[in-house]
């Protein structure tokens, strides 16, 4: 494969410019992951923070809606806002091959779906 170097189960991102695959995946129940969210941002689903896996962007349901997005809902913690609104984020989806996602919900039939972790970082200071 053209540009694409693999060293043990990661991808070496200096050749395709993607991070490697995190070991550590924080998986928790629906329940668990929808208590968080709760906890984190409140009961308003459109205001909770997403961190896109791959770029850092914080998006929130009230971006995909403001935008127009269609199923937003089922986006928002999935796919990169940059994939719908140019100047925003990137185009990445945790649908595609490569899996580089740190959190995941099992559903009710025992599935995991990855997800984008929440934005735990909302509204504390942050120096750079």
């Amino acid at each position: 494969m053209d540009g694409l170097t693999l060293k043990g189960n990661k991808v070496n991102k200096h050749k395709v410019g993607i991070k490697p695959v995190n070991p550590e995946i924080l998986t928790m129940s629906h329940a668990e992951w929808w208590d968080k969210g709760k906890e984190l941002f409140g009961e308003d689903f459109n205001k909770w923070r997403f961190v896109c896996a791959h770029c850092g962007e914080v998006q929130t349901m009230e971006d995909f809606a403001e935008a127009e997005i269609e199923k937003g809902n089922q986006k928002v913690f999935f796919s990169c806002i940059g994939r719908e609104v140019v100047g925003r984020g990137c185009d990445w989806t945790l649908g595609g091959f490569f899996q580089i996602h740190t959190a995941e919900v099992i559903k009710g039939d025992g599935t995991k779906v990855p997800v984008f972790r929440f934005d735990d970082n909302a509204g504390k200071e942050t120096t750079k």
